[in-house]
């Protein structure tokens, strides 16, 4: 542009900021009389969309085609004057804390509906991902102009509109003009809505149409987000009419007093103030504006340009203007610089000359303008903030101007220039207009940008350039919730699946403690279990119960156990019984059982528990088992020595609210597997089935000798249960010593304790209502409440170590064909399950493609990163990110996160990024378990994780303890390693400074 029209220019932004001191006079919006549509002064409606992102990564060949249906899309509508197309970006550091602490505060909500304290790893968790993030957003703002009507429809459509005015109405000067739009235009602006909503959606974009109340609160939110509450609504037309008392306006005959409010006086809070010529203060900050004077010589992605703010952690937004027919708005300059047809001017008309040659071949030619500002916290009296911001503004200025070789100026009223940033509030550009090709402008774009498709969530990710991306568990966004977890050793899966848990079970909305089972091969989930056992009421931490099963009497489980009163087990229940028996008089070489042992497990089921039923012969109650029961029997002055069976008894305690000691007494009620076994030698089973098997034996001799071959391999079978869980909703089975590697025996060892360990943490979550017909009138109203309850709490059932049941030929079966069902109907049982494994090959095809949430930490192996690639359908983009998966690190954990969402499937690199204070809380070495959990006694949780965070800010202590005791062994020291570290730690502690 020449200096000459440069100077007009300026002279009209300067003459604009000399007369536009006041906030109306920046702010087009008249009114909002439609739900999603504005109204501006001079009847143009605008309509806005917040981008949210793409749910794939892109690469070259993705963004071109991107760019191709936006330009087709839009083309037609930009082709002449009458539509324009607003895109505001806005990144910002300063206001990440404040907008990741909606989502720690909903946590922190829930996790007081809970009654846990864990404010010392909520608070840590949201300051640690805000110090890599930036609050970004993208909107489209649509405007449809009067002159997109012809003359005759444009003729009607204001005699309509002033017939309705005619009619009469309220009059109010200073408010909201909410009857003057012109009807003839809606129907050509939703189409322009509906063109871009169309390209959006089949471009894999996730976006939202706002309400008017909903972009008013977002353009405040930018203005003065210190003055506007999260909650904030505007008063707009169809809402309650309000009533104010202002002494300023006193006209008799004029009704302003009570009716709508004007928009801009809503939307600016308090009055900019001018700082100089530069810089205006609006409420707590200042802003600085440039103008781009001329675009980028040779246009360069958008995602250049955000490289350098995202290093820089500059606070930024831009505004692009494409207007629709572009060339004709040039005509007076053409004009102009065809009578001065020298120096730039020369140029000025060739490039116009060029751009009618590209309209002519069929490219849509616009109006294309620039305005970008920066700001900073404080205020005009804050004279290091002024200077910080001018050399922030330096700095963008340098930044944009390497961008493409763009050139940037100063604009004359900062107010305007503020404005020109800020979505729908105005439809004019303070930046002076270049012509582009409407596909070369789009290239430009921040187009490219990661979906955030959860605004708030309790497992906070974000984008590796910063953008804040979290996950709420349990959301209607998906159909199931079904995550898996890939990592080669090391590459902190473990510490993943903790962290998924944990969202879990403080996912926004709680009322009631959610059932979180675990079956782990190592005590990894231990950290989880004792956090919330340490953090629950007195009367509530036997909910948290990490159980490591031990091949001994005293870990005694008996899946034959029924819910309180059951005397029979519910179709489930019987179900799992069915295959467990059968499973256990399978011969260690087979696969399969032999012909006729399902049915024989199903006819000693239902015979043993009809067998040891009130009506048969239940079970006698027996002194000196259980002395507790003994003792409160006598206390409630029961005669012990009068005989009496085990179910009398469950029945009394229940009747007078002794439910737990009911439930410990029923297990002496209820058969055992070996009884169970020994109904296989009763007539009516030994007359049923007579075959033998390919070895020659009775069938029925043949399956009692196998079960009870099983139950000596395994005594833990041989007994009552001997431990409880029946009340916990917080449970870690940890089969690491029951689980052996290597060989048919240890193979069929580790699927029978999987089994068992499904069966004893989740076998409550599948009682239907129906079931409760099944039980004794007495239960029927503790199980109502009971199943209600289970059914409506979100429940979750998490594996690691997968490898060791899935590649289980002994148990593959069994437990795959449970889990697929268990996947597919997990929406109706609000289930959710965790299936972690050390690589995608460990589970079969069915659950990877009935998997909502797949979480990628890292591959392994070449031959593995195809395998991924293959089963997921990863574009070459994804494929790269896959392979720059490293271990984790100081800023956190990468992996390539995968959702299946309504609106599609969401595919990005993310990183989660925890504190010390939660890794110390999740870590589960020896050592390192021994320190905590010892602090967690003397000091609590939060001067724990407090002093273990400050000193071994790694998350563990496990290499000093060695070095310690390697040193203390050489110098002939007994020194107990671990207390000493306890002592040393709270004598740290009782320091003011960790207080």
């Amino acid at each position: 542009m020449s200096a000459f029209f440069q100077g007009v220019d300026n002279f009209l932004h300067s003459m604009g900021g000399y007369f536009n001191k006041t906030v109306e006079s920046y702010v087009s919006l008249e009114a909002a009389p439609f739900e999603k549509s504005f109204v501006s002064k001079d009847m143009s409606y605008s309509t806005v969309i917040a981008v949210k992102g793409l749910l794939r990564m892109t690469g070259d060949e993705d963004f071109l085609r991107i760019i191709e249906s936006l330009n087709n899309s839009i083309a037609p509508y930009l082709k002449s004057p009458g539509h324009r197309l607003q895109i505001v970006m806005r990144t910002d550091p300063l206001s990440a804390k404040s907008s990741i602490s909606k989502s720690v505060d909903a946590v922190r909500k829930t996790a007081e509906n809970l009654e846990v304290d864990l404010d010392v790893i909520l608070d840590e968790y949201g300051e640690r991902v805000s110090q890599y993030c930036s609050d970004e957003e993208v909107y489209f703002t649509l405007w449809t102009m009067p002159v997109v009507l012809n003359k005759s429809e444009r003729k009607d459509a204001f005699d309509d509109m002033n017939a309705r005015l005619d009619k009469g109405g309220v009059k109010a000067a200073d408010s909201q003009k909410d009857r003057r739009f012109l009807e003839g235009m809606i129907n050509k602006h939703e189409s322009f809505v509906s063109s871009i909503e169309a390209t959006l959606r089949d471009n894999e974009m996730v976006y939202e149409t706002l309400d008017c109340k909903q972009a008013l609160r977002a353009v405040r939110k930018h203005i003065d987000p210190e003055f506007t509450d999260h909650y904030w609504e505007p008063i707009l037309t169809g809402g309650d009419v309000p009533f104010f008392e202002r002494e300023d306006y006193q006209a008799e005959d004029d009704f302003s007093n009570f009716y709508y409010p004007r928009i801009a006086n809503q939307v600016f809070p308090r009055d900019p103030y001018e700082v100089d010529s530069k810089i205006v203060e609006i409420g707590n900050r200042i802003f600085y504006p440039l103008q781009v004077l001329i675009p980028s010589r040779s246009p360069m992605i958008f995602n250049a340009l955000f490289r350098k703010l995202t290093a820089s952690r500059m606070p930024m937004q831009i505004s692009f203007m494409l207007e629709g027919g572009g060339i004709s708005g040039h005509g007076l300059k053409q004009f102009l610089s065809g009578l001065a047809n020298f120096g730039k001017n020369r140029l000025y008309t060739k490039a116009i000359k060029l751009m009618r040659e590209k309209e002519n071949n069929g490219a849509s030619i616009v109006g294309y303008r620039t305005t970008i500002m920066t700001w900073e916290e404080g205020s005009r009296h804050d004279v290091e903030a002024i200077r910080r911001l001018k050399r922030r503004g330096s700095e963008l200025a340098s930044m944009v101007q390497s961008w493409g070789n763009a050139d940037l100026g100063e604009i004359g009223d900062p107010m305007l220039g503020v404005v020109g940033c800020l979505p729908v509030i105005s439809n004019k550009s303070p930046s002076p207009s270049a012509l582009a090709p409407l596909e070369e402008a789009l290239f430009t774009l921040p187009l490219t940008r990661p979906a955030k498709v959860w605004s708030e969530g309790s497992y906070l990710m974000r984008s590796r350039d910063g953008k804040f991306i979290p996950y709420m568990p349990g959301s209607s966004k998906q159909t199931a919730w079904i995550d898996i977890g890939v990592a080669p050793m090391g590459y902190g899966k473990s510490v993943s699946l903790n962290t998924t848990n944990l969202a879990f079970l403080l996912q926004p909305g709680l009322a009631r403690l959610p059932y979180l089972s675990m079956v782990d091969v190592g005590p990894s989930s231990s950290g989880i279990v004792s956090l919330f056992k340490k953090s629950l009421p007195a009367d509530q931490k036997h909910l948290a119960v990490y159980h490591r099963m031990r091949m001994v009497d005293e870990h005694a489980v008996n899946p034959c156990d029924t819910p309180l009163g059951g005397r029979y087990p519910t179709p489930n229940h019987k179900n799992f019984l069915i295959n467990f028996l059968s499973l256990l008089a399978t011969p260690l070489n087979k696969e399969d059982p032999e012909d006729g042992v399902t049915g024989i497990s199903e006819m000693v089921i239902m015979q043993g528990y009809r067998e040891f039923s009130d009506e048969r012969n239940p079970k006698p109650y027996k002194q000196n088992i259980i002395k507790d029961i003994d003792d409160l029997l006598k206390d409630l002055g029961v005669d012990i020595d009068e005989p009496m069976s085990w179910w009398e008894v469950v029945d009394f305690l229940f009747d007078q609210g002794r439910t737990y000691e009911a439930s410990i007494a029923q297990r002496y009620a209820v058969p055992t597997v070996p009884e169970l076994a020994n109904f296989a030698k009763s007539s009516s089973v030994t007359q049923s089935y007579t075959h033998t098997t390919p070895g020659g034996e009775v069938i029925t001799d043949y399956y009692w000798r196998l079960i009870m071959e099983s139950v000596r391999m395994y005594p833990i079978l041989r007994l009552p249960t001997q431990f409880d869980l029946s009340e916990a909703k917080i449970i870690s089975v940890d089969l690491d010593e029951v689980a052996p590697k290597g060989g048919a025996a240890a193979d069929r060892q580790t699927g029978v304790m999987y089994m068992i360990a499904r069966h004893l943490v989740a076998a409550k979550f599948f009682v239907m209502p129906q079931d409760v017909a099944s039980f004794p009138e007495l239960y029927i109203a503790h199980h109502k409440r009971r199943i209600k309850e289970l059914r409506e709490d979100p429940k979750r059932l998490a594996y690691d170590e997968c490898h060791r049941f899935i590649r289980n030929s002994a148990i593959a079966k069994q437990i795959v064909g449970d889990l697929e069902t268990a996947i597919r109907e997990s929406r109706k049982w609000n289930l959710h399950i965790g299936l972690y494994s050390q690589a995608i090959t460990d589970f079969p095809d069915i659950i990877v493609e009935l998997a909502s949430t797949v979480y990628i930490m890292g591959y392994g192996s070449e031959k593995m990163i195809e395998e991924i690639v293959s089963r997921f359908s990863l574009n070459s983009i994804e494929k790269e990110a896959l392979k720059s998966i490293g271990k984790p690190g100081k800023s956190g954990a990468n992996m390539l996160v995968r959702h299946r969402i309504g609106d599609g499937v969401f595919c990005q690199l993310m990183t989660s990024t925890i504190g010390a204070k939660m890794i110390w809380a999740f870590s589960s070495t020896t050592e390192d378990t021994s320190v905590r959990n010892g602090l967690y006694d003397r000091i609590g949780i939060e001067g724990a994780l407090t002093v273990l965070a400050a000193f071994y800010p790694g998350g563990s202590i496990k290499e000093e303890v060695e070095r310690r005791r390697e040193y203390y062994a050489t110098e002939g020291l007994k020194i107990d390693v671990i207390s000493e570290f306890i002592e040393e730690l709270i004598a740290h502690y009782s320091k003011e400074r960790f207080k």
